[in-house]
């Protein structure tokens, strides 16, 4: 089973803003993190003015896809089409927007991938459940479901989607 798209761009999140730890101290990581809150331009990070950035998540692309990212000089010599070396960009994007806007913290990349994932999971789960009741009723039109699973019911789902997240990892801390 293939990791989902979102996923996958926490997963890297983390693993750049880990890297970047690892390369930087702490001085220089607040320092960071304190220029990045004061530019008014999204595109620019404070990260380049100590370490070659790029090649941190370059490393953490590596360590977490299991190979290294496609460029597009890549699709210019043949080893990978446009399309894949957009998705590699896509991510590295991603996953660097993700990395900036929690300060590079990994816990609290953490925490809002199990609310990005969260949410995702309680939507899908009722999506599915509410097409077989809807099929196995004949149902063709109108949005009942959407109405009723709007506010408390989703948020039910939700919680119950939260503890059984909250349950598969201790158990996977506990092997």
């Amino acid at each position: 089973m293939s990791t989902p798209k979102p996923v996958r761009a926490y997963i890297l999140a983390m693993a750049f803003a880990a890297k970047l730890h690892e390369w930087l101290s702490p001085e220089e990581m607040a320092e960071v993190v304190a220029r990045n809150a004061a530019s008014t331009d999204p595109l620019v990070c404070a990260s380049h003015d100590f370490c070659d950035a790029n090649m941190a998540m370059a490393e953490a692309f590596e360590a977490t896809q299991g190979r290294e990212i496609l460029f597009p000089s890549d699709v210019e010599s043949g080893a990978c089409t446009q399309e894949q070396s957009d998705a590699d960009l896509a991510l590295f994007n991603s996953a660097w927007d993700l990395a900036k806007a929690a300060g590079f913290d990994a816990e609290q990349i953490e925490s809002r991938a199990d609310e990005s994932i969260l949410d995702a999971a309680t939507h899908a789960a009722l999506d599915e459940a509410c097409r077989m009741i809807q099929d196995h009723l004949g149902v063709t039109t109108g949005d009942f479901a959407g109405m009723y699973f709007s506010g408390n019911a989703f948020d039910s789902v939700k919680a119950t989607l939260r503890s059984y997240l909250e349950a598969e990892r201790a158990s996977a801390s506990a092997d």
